[in-house]
């Protein structure tokens, strides 16, 4: 159990590091970037209007914040959209 605990502080830790940490591309190898999550919540707001308006319907649903994604990348195999932001790190970009 304090292995596991020991485990978990470390996790959370490193998590809220990584969280912080700008869009970009680090030591030429891992792309850190914010993508739309598939996830969605309902709205309720338009839920309660819908209700009271009409009774039960269809739930209005609407996007959720976009999740953190870190990608481990072979330096040759730099995306496009990035290359610029390598070349700022002093990452080789292949043409």
């Amino acid at each position: 159990m304090d292995a596991a605990r020991a485990a978990e502080r470390t996790k959370r830790a490193a998590k809220k590091l990584v969280g912080r940490l700008p869009a970009g591309l680090y030591g030429g190898r891992w792309l850190v970037e914010r993508v739309v999550s598939t996830r969605q919540t309902p709205d309720l707001d338009a839920i309660r209007a819908t209700y009271k308006r009409h009774g039960l319907g269809e739930v209005p649903m609407k996007e959720v914040a976009p999740s953190l994604r870190v990608t481990s990348i072979a330096p040759v195999a730099i995306p496009a959209p990035v290359a610029p932001v390598a070349v700022e790190h002093g990452v080789q970009v292949a043409a």
